[in-house]
């Protein structure tokens, strides 16, 4: 089971940490961020897996390093790929899955 640190901050392209005000914005913050978003996709989403995706949501903002299964991973890529900006996505997918680069 990959482990992935949700407190990775998301990096500009000169290496320092991307902020929204004081606050360093973090993997966790992003993925949990993208879990949560409002999507097109969301009436025809069902209960269980509204739930599924909250219970993940909550996994990351309660632990810093969260082990997380190959479908979770799979998860957190699609809905940061759809719910971010390219370059954050990327950075994120990055973070989540080093082997996709």
């Amino acid at each position: 089971m990959p482990v992935i640190d949700f407190d990775t901050p998301i990096t500009a392209r000169d290496g320092t940490p991307l902020k929204e005000g004081e606050h360093v914005i973090t993997l966790g913050l992003v993925c949990a961020g993208a879990l949560e978003a409002p999507h097109r996709d969301d009436a025809e989403m069902g209960g269980h897996e509204k739930l599924r995706r909250k219970r993940l949501a909550d996994r990351i903002y309660a632990g810093r390093v969260v082990g997380l299964t190959v479908e979770e991973i799979a998860l957190l890529k699609t809905v940061t790929g759809r719910a971010l900006s390219i370059y954050v996505a990327g950075v994120a997918w990055e973070l989540l899955d080093p082997e996709c680069a």
